[in-house]
């Protein structure tokens, strides 16, 4: 839960350029590459903003530590389940 907090508080306010920088190095680099023509890059651009947006960051980093603590817990659950007997009172 912290960290999708100071996620979010550091891309929305400490560095919101972060991810522009980012983006701009990947699509320069995808163009130079061949990878990409500049057309597809300006069509996938409101993609690109969509899912490096701060609040989606900070949603998925929380979603995915709920989702490992969850399956951390079934782990251990399993290896620490204590056998019951049965018919014993």
């Amino acid at each position: 839960m912290l960290l999708s907090v100071w996620t979010y508080i550091y891309m929305e306010f400490i560095d919101p350029d972060m991810i522009k920088e980012i983006m701009d190095n990947a699509m320069e680099k995808a163009i130079q590459d061949g990878k990409m023509t500049e057309e597809q890059m300006e069509g996938a651009q409101g993609t690109f903003k969509f899912f490096t947006s701060p609040l989606f960051i900070s949603a998925s980093a929380l979603i995915g530590t709920v989702l490992v603590g969850l399956v951390l817990s079934l782990i251990v659950s399993l290896v620490l389940k204590k056998e019951t007997r049965q018919g014993v009172m």
